[in-house]
């Protein structure tokens, strides 16, 4: 499993515009993409500062998957006033994880879990 990382500092009062946005666009772009396997998004609403997390089933999934993931988080960064968005490029590091076998995640303001 491969994981693509993303930080985008943004604006507190831009954080639920970014989240909206994310569910909204980036998720299913991600979840379009072959290989894909399931996403993080963590947010200090302090700060606004966004960590994004993506998960994928093999490094070449993951970076196919670049050009489409690009356009989607250009448009989360818009929309939370980042840096990204005016033009700096995000620092995208590669990392080789290992996961949990069953890969279930908590679905977002709810008591859902789900399978990818």
């Amino acid at each position: 499993m491969f994981a693509r990382h993303v930080t985008i500092h943004g604006s507190p009062d831009r954080v639920d515009e970014g989240i909206r946005v994310q569910r909204e666009h980036m998720l299913p772009v991600l979840r379009s993409c072959a290989g894909f396997h399931a996403q993080l998004f963590l947010v200090d609403r302090g700060t606004g500062d966004v960590i994004g997390i993506s998960l994928w089933e093999s490094e070449q999934a993951m970076i196919d998957s670049e050009p489409v993931v690009s356009l989607a988080r250009g448009r989360v960064a818009d929309r939370v006033a980042s840096a990204v968005a005016r033009g700096a490029n995000p620092r995208t590091p590669t990392l080789r994880v290992r996961v949990n076998e069953q890969g279930w995640y908590r679905i977002p303001d709810s008591n859902r879990w789900s399978p990818p």
